[in-house]
C-alpha cells in the first residue's frame, strides 16, 4: 500500500544587509616640492594618505615603476640616495588593511649631474662646540651657495643650513689667489649625540662626509680634550705628534698659542700661508673634532696687523658670548 504524508510545507528566505564593497585609500604626493635637483644628495619623498573605512598598511615610494622606499605609518616618508642623472616619473602606493590600492598623481622630477666640485683650500674644520650646535669652517676657490648638510649620524635624514660667504682677497692673504671662506652654524642640536656632517658649495659636495659629537648638557657625562702649543713649524717632532693624537681618543683640542710661526725655523710672523703649511695641512682629525684657538705673540702681532690672519681664519666667540 502507498502512503502519502500529509501536512503544510512552508517555504522562506533569509534577508539581510549586503556588506559594501571596500573603498580604496586616497593618496597624495606632497615632496619633493621641487621638481630639479644636482647628482650628490637625497631626495625626501613624503606622502599623504587616508582610509575612509579603514587604515592605511603602507605607501610605497616609486621612481619609473621602481620601487625606492615604503613607510608603514604616517607621516609616510622615505629618502632615495643619490639618484642618477636622468628624467623620472614619481608616485606613492597606499594599500590599505583589505588590500585595496591607489596610487598618486605622477611627479615629473629631473636629477642632473652636478658641475665640476670646487677646489677646496681648506677644511672643514669644526669651532665654538657646544651642547646643542657646531660652527664648520671651510674654503674654496670658486663662490657658489654654500650650505652643510647634516643628520644624526645613525640615520640617513638630512638637513640643510646656509653658510656665510666671504671673499678673501690675493693681495689681502699673500697666497697668490682668491678664495672664498664659508661659516655655516649648526643648531638645535641634541646634547651628547654624533652627527654626520659634508659641506656643498653650488649643490656639489666639496669633502667627504664626516661626523662630529656634541658636547654633554653642562653638569652631565664627561669629556676629553688635548692641550698644545708652540707647535707651528712644521718639523718633524710636529708631525709626530699630530699622529700620535690623531690615534687618540678626545673630544676637543686647544692650541694655547703659537699656532704658526714665520717659518720652519721658528722665528717671524705667523702668516696666511704658515697657518695653512703648519696647521691645517698636518692635522687630519680638524674634521672632526672641535679646535679652540688661542693666540700666542706669533700668531698676533703689530708687523702682521695684529693677527690679522689669525682673526680671520678663526670663528671666535664674540665679546660677551
Amino acid at each position: 500500500a502507498n502512503q502519502t504524508a500529509e501536512g503544510v510545507v512552508h517555504s522562506f528566505t533569509t534577508e539581510g544587509i549586503a556588506a559594501a564593497p571596500n573603498a580604496a585609500p586616497t593618496v597624495t604626493l606632497t615632496s619633493p616640492a621641487e621638481r630639479n635637483m644636482q647628482t650628490g644628495a637625497a631626495v625626501s619623498l613624503a606622502a599623504s594618505a587616508d582610509d575612509a573605512d579603514g587604515t592605511v598598511s603602507k605607501v610605497d615610494f616609486f621612481a619609473n615603476g621602481k620601487l625606492i622606499g615604503s613607510a608603514s605609518s604616517a607621516p609616510y616618508t622615505t629618502s632615495w640616495t643619490n639618484p642618477p642623472p636622468g628624467s623620472y616619473t614619481l608616485t606613492a602606493v597606499a594599500t590599505d588593511n583589505d588590500f585595496a590600492a591607489s596610487t598618486s598623481t605622477a611627479v615629473s622630477f629631473t636629477v642632473t649631474a652636478a658641475s665640476a666640485t670646487a677646489t677646496l683650500v681648506r677644511g672643514p674644520y669644526l669651532q665654538q662646540p657646544t651642547d646643542h650646535s657646531m660652527v664648520v669652517v671651510w674654503a674654496t676657490r670658486e663662490l657658489g651657495s654654500g650650505e652643510v648638510r647634516y643628520g644624526v649620524s645613525t640615520g640617513t635624514a638630512r638637513t640643510s643650513v646656509p653658510a656665510i660667504s666671504r671673499r678673501v682677497a690675493a693681495a689681502e692673504s699673500g697666497l697668490g689667489f682668491d678664495y672664498y671662506q664659508y661659516v655655516a652654524t649648526l643648531g638645535g642640536l641634541v646634547a651628547a649625540t654624533p652627527y654626520a656632517y659634508r659641506p656643498y658649495v653650488a649643490g656639489s659636495p666639496v669633502a667627504p662626509e664626516t661626523t662630529f659629537r656634541t658636547a654633554p648638557l653642562k653638569g652631565s657625562g664627561a669629556i676629553s680634550f688635548i692641550a698644545f702649543g708652540d707647535s707651528g713649524t712644521g718639523s718633524l717632532e710636529q708631525r709626530q705628534l699630530a699622529d700620535v693624537m690623531s690615534r687618540d681618543s678626545f673630544d676637543f683640542a686647544m692650541h694655547v698659542g703659537d699656532i704658526a710661526y714665520g717659518g720652519i725655523s721658528g722665528t717671524g710672523d705667523a702668516t696666511y700661508a704658515t697657518f695653512q703649511s703648519f696647521l691645517f695641512d698636518i692635522y687630519g682629525w680638524l674634521p672632526t673634532r672641535a679646535f679652540a684657538p688661542v693666540t700666542g705673540n706669533h700668531d698676533s702681532r703689530l708687523s702682521n696687523g695684529n693677527g690679522k690672519a689669525y682673526m680671520d681664519l678663526f670663528e671666535l666667540p664674540r665679546n660677551g658670548a
